[in-house]
This record gives C-alpha cells, sequence and structure tokens, in this order.
C-alpha cells in the first residue's frame, strides 16, 4: 500500500513537473503530441502517463478535459480492483460525455469516443455511438478543407484501421 501512495504520489509531483515544461510549447504542437500520445496509451502504466502527462498540459480546455477523459477511462485498464475499475471507467465515460454535450460538432471529441467504443469489452456496455460518431467524422472529412491537416489524416488513417470506409 506504501509503494502505491509513493508512486501515486511521484506521478503527480511528476506531472506538475511536466505542465510547467509543456505549458511552453505551441499549443497546436501540444495538441499534435497528445494525439500521437493517444495512440500508445493502453499499452503500459510508462504510455498511458505520457499521454495523460500531455493531455494535462493542453491549452485548449476541451480538449484537455476530453484527453484526460479518455486518459481515465484507458487507466482502469490498468487498476487491479474490480470496483476501481468501474469507478475510473465511469468518472472518464462521463468526463467525456459532457465535453461532447457541450460541442456535439467537434470531430476530434467524437473520434476519442470512438476509439474508446471500438477498443473495450462489450461487458462495459459503451458502444451506442459507434454509427454516429463514425458518420459524423466522416462528414468532416468529406468537406472540400480543413483547418486542421493533423487531424483530418489521423481520423482518415484511424477510419482505414478499423475498416470504417469513407
Amino acid at each position: 500500500m506504501k509503494n502505491i501512495k509513493l508512486y501515486i504520489t511521484s506521478l503527480i509531483v511528476l506531472s506538475f513537473f511536466n505542465l510547467a515544461v509543456l505549458k511552453a510549447a505551441d499549443p497546436a504542437e501540444e495538441l499534435k503530441n497528445t494525439r500521437k500520445l493517444f495512440k500508445n496509451a493502453s499499452y503500459s502504466l510508462k504510455h498511458l502517463n505520457a499521454f495523460t502527462d500531455s493531455a494535462l498540459a493542453l491549452d485548449y480546455e476541451c480538449y484537455a478535459k476530453a484527453y484526460n477523459a479518455a486518459g481515465t477511462m484507458i487507466g482502469a485498464k490498468f487498476e487491479g480492483n474490480p470496483f476501481k475499475k468501474i469507478k475510473y471507467f465511469s468518472n472518464g465515460k462521463n468526463a467525456l460525455e459532457e465535453v461532447i454535450r457541450a460541442n456535439p460538432e467537434n470531430p476530434e471529441f467524437r473520434f476519442i469516443r470512438l476509439a474508446v467504443q471500438l477498443n473495450i469489452p462489450k461487458m462495459l456496455s459503451y458502444k451506442d455511438n459507434i454509427k454516429e460518431d463514425t458518420t459524423l467524422i466522416k462528414v468532416f472529412l468529406n468537406a472540400d478543407k480543413h483547418e486542421d491537416e493533423d487531424l483530418a489524416t489521423m481520423l482518415k488513417a484511424f477510419l482505414e484501421l478499423y475498416s470504417l470506409g469513407m
């Protein structure tokens, strides 16, 4: 128990340190970095911590909330206690849904939810928005011009990876 408390305390201290360092970066580059880290966040605690540190450092508040919510849900994977697993997942899910309710047309937030829903066990009963989110992302990608080409490239690759078509 002491090791877990020490580990969590260390993570918090390192997170604050990393926040100070990451805040100096360009906000658009921070977002690109967070997107890259999101792809690997479920591989290990080390990957998850790098991702959540990056997400927490984002200057864009809604994006920070959305990616942090995803990190909370992913973190449930690494929790041993089944009750805490459900609590973490539920907290992350509720936070992400709140961001999406406030920004229903944002394709990146829909992507985050879609990525989570496609990669979690069915028993969690969080798969209701796959078709809706895929459709919204496709509408975004079919637009003639994208303000954020990095996002468009990432979304296209994601849809291809999961054979969701264009």
